[in-house]
């Protein structure tokens, strides 16, 4: 479900915030997460839509998750 799509998202982004910081990069993270109620027929969708929602990520001001629930 999505709060254990975010939890791990979260966790992989800190990790990587982390080693980035560790070897002196200043560079943050943006992604999308998405869940699906039900699965999409086509299997490019989901990577779409995370693809999507890394760009509003972005838009928002970078450095962040946006996280959606799909139908």
């Amino acid at each position: 479900g999505m709060q254990d799509a975010l939890v791990v998202a979260n966790r992989v982004r800190e990790e990587m915030l982390k080693s980035f910081a560790e070897g002196g990069a200043g560079i943050g993270l943006s992604a999308g997460v998405g869940t699906f109620l039900s699965p999409p027929l086509d299997e490019q969708v989901p990577m779409d839509q995370a693809d999507r929602l890394m760009y509003e990520a972005k838009r928002a001001g970078k450095n962040r998750i946006v996280d959606r629930e799909f139908p």
